[in-house]
C-alpha cells in the first residue's frame, strides 16, 4: 500500500491551462513537489514459537504502484525517511516479548535494516528504527535500488528478509515492515511570464 499527497498536481494543471483560456504571453517555468511514500511490505499469518525467517521480494513494478505524480515530472531524488515495524497479532497469539530484526538481499550480498531489538508491543503501534550507522549500508542499499527504479526506469528487484524470535511463546500475528520514502519531482509547464513562483526552465 503507498499513499500520496500532491495538492499541487491540480493547481499546475490550472496554470498550464489558464494562459490558452485568457490569452497573454507564455514562459516554460520549473515547479517542484515532495511526494511522501509509506511503501508497505507484509508478512501474512506468521505461527511460531521459535525463530522464524520469512522473504518478500519486490520489483520496480512494487516500487511504482500508485506512483502518483505528473505524467511528465522528473524525479530529482529519492530519500530513507523512515524504516518501522508493526506488528498485528492474532487472537491465539501469546507471546509478550518478541526479538524482530529486518534485512535487504540482492546479488551483492545482505545488509541489514531493522536491527534486532526486543519489544513487548505485540499490538498494532509502529515501532521506528533509527538510521544510524547499524543499519546505514543496508539503507543506502535500499535507496539504491529504489533510485535505479526511479530515476533511471531500471528493472530491479529485491528481497526483504524478516527475522521473527518469540522465544518458546506462541507468536500469532501479520508483520508490516515499513519504509518511509520521500520523493522530490520536478515539472516544467508554461504559464503567463509574469508568474514567478517557479525557475526558468533551460532549452533543451
Amino acid at each position: 500500500m503507498i499513499q500520496f499527497m500532491l495538492s499541487k498536481k491540480g493547481i499546475i494543471s490550472l496554470l498550464f491551462s489558464l494562459p490558452f483560456l485568457m490569452g497573454g504571453s507564455c514562459d516554460k517555468q520549473k515547479f517542484e513537489g515532495i511526494a511522501d511514500v509509506n511503501q508497505i511490505v507484509t508478512y501474512e499469518n506468521i505461527s511460531t514459537d521459535r525463530t522464524t525467517f520469512r522473504t518478500a521480494t519486490l520489483t520496480t513494478s512494487d516500487i511504482k504502484r500508485n506512483l502518483s505524480i505528473p505524467d511528465d515530472a522528473t524525479i530529482t531524488e529519492v530519500l530513507i525517511v523512515g524504516l518501522g515495524i508493526r506488528i498485528r497479532k492474532n487472537s491465539d497469539n501469546t507471546a509478550e516479548t518478541i526479538r524482530t530484526s529486518g534485512a535487504i538481499t540482492g546479488s551483492d550480498g545482505l545488509q541489514q535494516i531493522l536491527w534486532d531489538k526486543t519489544t513487548s508491543d505485540t499490538g498494532h503501534a509502529t515501532r521506528h528504527e533509527n538510521i544510524n550507522s547499524t543499519v546505514r549500508e543496508g539503507v543506502n542499499k535500499l535507496k539504491v535500488i529504489l533510485e535505479e527504479a526511479l530515476i533511471v526506469n531500471q528493472f530491479r528487484s529485491y528481497t526483504l528478509i524478516l527475522d521473527v524470535d518469540p522465544g518458546f511463546d506462541r507468536f500469532s500475528a501479520d508483520v508490516d515492515i515499513i519504509i518511509n520514502v520521500e520523493i522530490e519531482w520536478e515539472q516544467c509547464i508554461e504559464t503567463w511570464d509574469f508568474v514567478a513562483d517557479g525557475e526558468k526552465c533551460s532549452d533543451e
